[in-house]
């Protein structure tokens, strides 16, 4: 293959993903803004709070995990140590030491990660593509499990260990991931629900679909929020002056209100979202 043909293809193919994404995703999202502009713009400012949230973690919150730190034999903790001592005195960053103690010391590594995961399920539920905005869902919850118990096992046990929820905030997310667990299949919730709608190859824009799937999509973020403050100890009152905050917007977290209401009747400056 000469230069030139490379280059010509290469042309080709970028025309080939410009049309692809014109049909599969700008045109979908357009008639979902001119339909619902109520649920679009309830998206965006999930979004919004969610993307803000790094920065706010990393001026005002750790970057470790106590729980998980707690949970190690004391050689691997004395390998942290030795490792953060060695940086201190050669007085540069090593990368390698860094990556060890970040990976090896929490799961708020993860963090990240799911920040890009609700923007995908964004743009999966403006493009009509409700299917994968569940799926995408799903993997976002397991993900925020993840990071909040170390608990291995069934889900209901795993959530059940996360320390920082009551005992009725854990009979709502097991009701939540059930409901995102049977969209995990191509079967039942799928023939159901979806198939009977879609008759055609192109992204179709459904409103009982859209909103339902704006719903879950709220009722993730509520949960992945409340993790990030509470293994991240960032204090409430720094999370509402700082980051785009959807309460204020009448958007309904369930989890993100009662630490709300809890902060506000804490009546100290420090409280943080427990």
């Amino acid at each position: 293959m000469t230069e030139k043909t490379s280059e010509e293809l290469v042309k080709k193919l970028k025309e080939v993903v410009k049309q692809y994404l014109e049909t599969a995703v700008v045109l979908p999202s357009l008639e979902a803004v001119e339909k619902n502009i109520i649920g679009q713009a309830h998206l965006a400012s999930l979004n919004n709070c969610i993307q803000n949230l790094p920065k706010i973690v990393s001026e005002f919150g750790i970057g470790f995990d106590k729980e998980h730190l707690a949970s190690l034999p004391k050689e691997e903790i004395e390998k942290r140590i030795t490792s953060l001592e060695e940086e201190i005195d050669s007085g540069i960053m090593m990368h390698e030491s860094m990556i060890f103690r970040y990976k090896n010391s929490s799961r708020l590594m993860l963090f990240g990660y799911l920040c890009l995961l609700s923007r995908s399920t964004v743009v999966n539920i403006l493009s009509s593509s409700y299917i994968c905005a569940d799926i995408l869902l799903r993997s976002m919850f397991e993900l925020c499990v993840g990071m909040a118990t170390l608990k291995k096992g069934g889900m209901a046990g795993r959530i059940d260990s996360i320390s920082f929820l009551t005992g009725k905030q854990k009979t709502y997310l097991k009701k939540l991931w059930r409901e995102l667990n049977g969209w995990a299949h191509p079967y039942d919730k799928w023939l159901k629900n979806i198939c009977p709608i879609y008759q055609s190859f192109s992204p179709l824009y459904h409103e009982r679909l859209f909103n339902d799937c704006v719903k879950r999509y709220t009722n993730v973020v509520d949960f992945f929020i409340v993790t990030i403050l509470e293994k991240h100890e960032v204090p409430y009152k720094v999370f509402t002056e700082k980051c785009h905050n959807p309460l204020e917007e009448g958007i309904e977290l369930v989890l993100v209100r009662s630490r709300y209401e809890y902060a506000n009747n804490a009546n100290s400056p420090d409280s943080s979202c427990r």
